[in-house]
């Protein structure tokens, strides 16, 4: 396993530059999850993509190089001469991809990028991955791995109604940590995982559909649009129900309700 010259990230984070050397074209489909995710209905869609899919960030691409240092003025200007910054970065921790779209010098090109602006990094092999498929990648809904709560504040949602295939637990404390509130289930399962039988893969407990998962992202982001409207609306409606007419709509409601 090679590492980046001049790494300042563990192995164990830059490695994930390997899933995009010639070895993985072995496999048609490669799907790729961090550690501390956990699932509760089927993947099985996302073995069927062509190119690139990942999760938004939720963030744009200045913001996965926030480490400038010391020294560090002609990198920045490289790096905002030679990409978009203001663009859409994604999240490394769910990358769904066809193994056809990589190419032979990938891992040299991204081992180059990442030396090219050592030091920038924010979360070490994320920024460089997004600037090696900046353009080439596509999105896959929030909800097949919600970055904590950061979707349902994006979409406007309550964050206990945020209805979820999956959940990528980043930060403190980690899934692992007893002080996590999903550790519980999270031990249990890993129980589960030492006794499974790989040759025997079980049913999964839970499949979205197709149409499932469109109508629930198309009713995100109407939520998200409609969103403001409600919100600049909402004194309006206070003042309508404090009102005269508005106190005698509501008793006729409850009278009605109570027959």
């Amino acid at each position: 396993q090679r590492t980046a010259q001049g790494a300042r990230h563990p192995s164990a984070v830059l490695a994930k530059f390997q899933l995009f050397t010639p070895q993985f074209r072995e496999w048609e489909n490669v799907l790729y999850l961090d550690g501390d995710m956990m699932y509760w209905a089927s993947l099985e869609a996302l073995g069927r993509v062509r190119g690139l899919h990942a999760i938004s960030d939720r963030t744009d691409l200045a913001w996965q190089f926030r480490n400038p240092g010391p020294g560090s003025e002609a990198r920045e200007d490289d790096l905002r001469r030679s990409f978009d910054l203001g663009a859409e970065a994604f999240n490394t921790g769910m990358l769904a991809y066809s193994s056809d779209l990589i190419r032979d010098d990938d891992l040299d090109a991204i081992e180059a990028l990442y030396e090219r602006f050592a030091g920038m990094h924010t979360n070490g092999d994320q920024g460089v991955l997004n600037l090696h498929f900046a353009g080439r990648w596509s999105r896959i809904p929030d909800f097949y791995a919600a970055l904590r709560h950061v979707p349902a504040r994006h979409f406007r949602v309550p964050k206990n109604e945020f209805r979820t295939i999956g959940r990528h637990f980043v930060g403190n404390p980690r899934v692992w940590d007893a002080a996590n509130p999903w550790h519980a289930e999270w031990k249990t399962s890993l129980a589960r995982f030492e006794d499974l039988d790989a040759t025997r893969p079980q049913p999964p407990a839970r499949v979205w559909s197709t149409w499932q998962v469109r109508r629930y992202w198309a009713y995100l982001h109407l939520r998200r649009a409609l969103f403001p409207v409600v919100d600049g609306l909402a004194p309006a409606w206070q003042r309508l129900r404090r009102s005269r007419p508005g106190r005698l709509a509501r008793r006729a409601m409850q009278k009605l309700r109570a027959r």
